[in-house]
């Protein structure tokens, strides 16, 4: 039986507030998959994700995308609605938890995600997304 070897989670390193209708390249958030050896491609398992935000303004769904490049355009994981679950004292803060288990490779080097966020309606500020990953 292999034995998972799970990672400390890799995160978005600041909010980003004002998260509409559309994919905005001025939205894009990070992730640093902080991979070792540093300079080798990122390949592991992404095994979940968990998406805080806060300052909810009339959203109920939030879609994301991963991609490996800043542009949006090479796709690690396709567009992915999921509901926001508002907290229970104070509705203008949510959360999202989305179970993966996606393996993934990235080239030339990188060990960075790029998360996209967007709202069926109003906006949002993300305030952190989180990945587990395990080799």
């Amino acid at each position: 039986m292999r034995v998972k070897n799970y990672r400390s989670p890799a995160r978005t390193a600041a909010a980003v507030s004002s998260v509409g209708t559309s994919f905005d390249s001025a939205k894009r958030m990070l992730i640093d998959m902080n991979y070792w050896p540093t300079g080798a491609a990122f390949t592991g398992v992404l095994g979940s994700m968990n998406i805080q935000v806060s300052s909810i303004s009339s959203a109920a769904t939030l879609t994301w995308r991963l991609t490996s490049d800043l542009a949006g355009d090479v796709c690690i994981i396709t567009d992915t609605a999921v509901a926001i679950f508002t907290g229970v004292t104070d509705a203008t803060d949510g959360s999202m938890s989305i179970l993966m288990s996606y393996p993934c490779a990235l080239k030339d080097g990188s060990s960075n995600i790029y998360f996209w966020p967007k709202v069926d309606a109003g906006t949002v500020t993300v305030d952190e997304v989180q990945i587990v990953w395990e080799e």
